[in-house]
């Protein structure tokens, strides 16, 4: 499964000892990449709502994804981190 959190607020409520990172992401590809990786979905905010995006929903609304949530202007923000 892949993580997404829809806040900076819903990441903070994650306990860990360890260093938190987050990345802005262009959504359509992260579906892509679940998809293409074989992942079995999407948890978004864990340790909060835990709402379970399975697969074959993902598979489902796929090209809804490719078409309302592919923002261009996000491709590179995958090579970008930010401290917490």
């Amino acid at each position: 499964y892949a993580t997404i959190f829809s806040s900076e607020d819903k990441l903070k409520l994650v306990k860990t000892d360890k260093f938190k990172y987050s990345q802005v992401i262009n959504l359509a590809m992260l579906v892509n990449f679940v998809l293409s990786e074989d992942m079995d979905g999407i948890v978004l905010n864990p340790e909060s709502e835990s709402v379970l995006i399975t697969r074959s929903t993902l598979l489902k609304y796929s090209l809804g994804f490719e078409r309302f949530a592919n923002d261009m202007r996000l491709s590179n923000s995958i090579y970008y981190m930010f401290t917490l």
